[in-house]
């Protein structure tokens, strides 16, 4: 911020063409893009937003499980109870978030203290 300078702006001619909807799916062909724009088409309606991603409801929420899972699909979403390499983000609260984040702490520390406890524990789950 030592410099006395200000920034003027300098217009400049746009190297790449502006892209509309409709060329998205003949220049990406094969492309999540395409695929997406091509199963709205089939659909007769618009693209949703969530459209085959999956949600996973983590502890209390202020609505019920049910209530979440309906608006995800109506968005275009799919609400799973298993949490695996598939699921787009979890669905929490603050304080239930804060909880899972105390306990991996927890674990973590005990691991460093006790490392021979740990074994054990981590030996009776498997």
């Amino acid at each position: 911020m030592g410099s006395s300078k200000k920034y003027k702006y300098v217009k400049r001619d746009r190297i790449l063409p502006k892209a509309s909807v409709a060329s998205v799916p003949s220049a990406a062909a094969g492309s999540a893009a395409a695929a997406v724009a091509m199963a709205a088409e089939a659909s007769g309606g618009a693209v949703k937003p969530l459209n085959g991603m999956q949600f996973v409801v983590i502890g209390k929420t202020s609505k019920k499980k049910a209530d979440v899972g309906k608006v995800v699909a109506e968005l275009g979403g799919k609400l799973v109870t298993v949490v695996n390499d598939k699921v787009a983000a979890c669905i929490s609260t603050k304080g239930s978030v804060m909880y899972e984040l105390l306990l991996a702490i927890l674990l973590v520390y005990s691991t460093c203290i006790m490392p021979h406890k740990a074994v054990l524990l981590h030996a009776t789950f498997e």
